[in-house]
């Protein structure tokens, strides 16, 4: 009928998960049924984190999830040998080449990630954005994945979304 939660001291009656214990007010009702409940000879269940604290624990680890994924949105795309950077600012950059289409000037050399330069061409630049479509897919996939798999375990603040399955898509540097 009641659990106790050892993590915070909570009391909790079951029925409705509504907090009796600790109380500002020693004459709530809540808070004196549970006690009548425990002098008649009742026994609380014992839980190890509260629920408040498992919602602020899951809230706190999807945070994580999501910095995690926002990097490796920008952490760029390879196409061949080369790495293209994928940050705001770039994707805006490719959708402007993407506009030139056929028209894109001959002389476009672009800077890869290793410091490199290459030249721009319009099939390049349709696979790099592409590939930046499909890794954002890939990685939306993998977060989600995380944040279901953290919402299911009974202690979120240790799931641990850098390893495991499912893998993360590289990103340059690794």
């Amino acid at each position: 009928m009641y659990t106790i939660y050892l993590d915070s001291g909570e009391v909790i009656r079951n029925s409705d998960s509504k907090v009796v214990s600790p109380t500002q007010n020693p004459n709530d009702q809540d808070f004196l049924d549970y006690n009548t409940w425990v002098v008649s000879g009742n026994e609380p269940t014992f839980g190890e984190i509260s629920p408040t604290k498992l919602i602020e624990q899951r809230a706190e680890m999807w945070k994580q999830i999501q910095a995690e994924r926002d990097r490796r949105k920008a952490g760029g795309v390879q196409i061949g040998a080369n790495w293209f950077h994928s940050d705001d600012t770039s994707r805006i950059q490719f959708i402007g080449l993407l506009m030139y289409g056929a028209n894109m000037p001959n002389n476009i050399m672009w800077k890869t990630m290793s410091g490199s330069f290459i030249q721009m061409t319009p099939t390049l630049a349709q696979q790099i954005f592409g590939s930046i479509a499909s890794k954002d897919t890939a990685i939306f996939t993998v977060a989600e994945t995380h944040r279901a798999q953290m919402n299911a375990s009974s202690t979120p603040c240790t799931y641990n979304f850098l390893t495991g399955t499912p893998a993360w898509p590289t990103i340059f540097g690794e």
